[in-house]
């Protein structure tokens, strides 16, 4: 479990102990007091400002229905989760300690439960594969330039074959990116589009999927978002802001729809 999941996926139980601690079933660990006063305290607090809320504003009236709540605060498991930024040599670190942490409970479990190693050892050692995610629980991220410069490496220059005999392959995201120059309709977009191609036989005009269950996904959403953008058809107008309008995947889907039919 890492620092900054923490508050994702905590739950709490009261301890069989004669303390009555309460422990996060993720972590293991016994929360503070202070935490376990206003998780112990959370129902009545809320019926106590429910009742003064009533009071005040239906009953006495000296104080505006519209006026603002202000917001209780309370501490729960959440508040003991920190997000911390890792350099390179921390992260390795950290993943070395979790490996070490998970290999220690697998071993466990095996003795007592008579487990083949073998298979044990089948599984990452770690919260997450760390070709997924860093330690810190951040989407890991891949220089795509690095495939690209590999490739150039193992290329050899070749003749230019005959125009009739060439086929373009088009990164469509990035040629919608460069459109500057904006029409007032979709339709006039695509046509602008498809002059851009280049006049060969045979042109490929790739673009991205998107898949909700992405590692893609949750980048984009770490970036953001913009509002969906709902293109009626060929006439529909084109949006000014053209960037923020490409920043929703539901708008690009849709843009691509009508480019392919028109």
């Amino acid at each position: 479990m890492t620092v900054n999941s923490l508050a994702h996926r905590t739950t709490w139980l009261r301890s069989d102990l004669s303390d009555e601690s309460l422990y996060c079933i993720s972590s293991g660990a016994p929360a503070p007091k202070d935490v376990v006063d206003d998780l112990l305290s959370a129902e009545m607090t809320g019926k106590q400002r429910f009742a003064r809320f009533v009071q005040e504003r239906f009953v006495e009236k000296s104080v505006s229905f519209h006026a603002p709540i202000k917001q209780l605060r309370l501490k729960t498991f959440a508040s003991l989760a920190k997000a911390v930024k890792l350099t390179g040599t921390q992260r390795k670190t950290k993943e070395l300690v979790a490996e070490r942490n998970i290999f220690g409970q697998l071993i466990s479990l095996a003795l007592k439960h008579n487990i083949d190693m073998e298979k044990v050892l089948s599984y990452p050692l770690g919260p997450v594969p760390w070709s997924l995610a860093t330690a810190d629980g951040s989407p890991a991220k891949t220089d795509k330039a690095k495939l690209m410069h590999q490739l150039e490496g193992q290329s050899h220059s070749v003749d230019v074959p005959p125009t009739g005999q060439v086929s373009y392959i088009i990164d469509g995201n990035a040629l919608l990116h460069m459109q500057t120059a904006l029409p007032n309709t979709f339709a006039d977009l695509a046509d602008n589009i498809y002059h851009q191609l280049p006049k060969v036989e045979r042109v490929d005009f790739v673009t991205d999927t998107y898949q909700d269950l992405s590692i893609k996904a949750s980048e984009r959403l770490r970036r953001g978002t913009s509002k969906t953008y709902i293109i009626k058809g060929p006439l529909t107008k084109v949006p000014r802001d053209w960037k923020l309008f490409l920043s929703n995947n539901s708008n690009k889907t849709q843009l691509i729809r009508l480019l392919m039919s028109e």
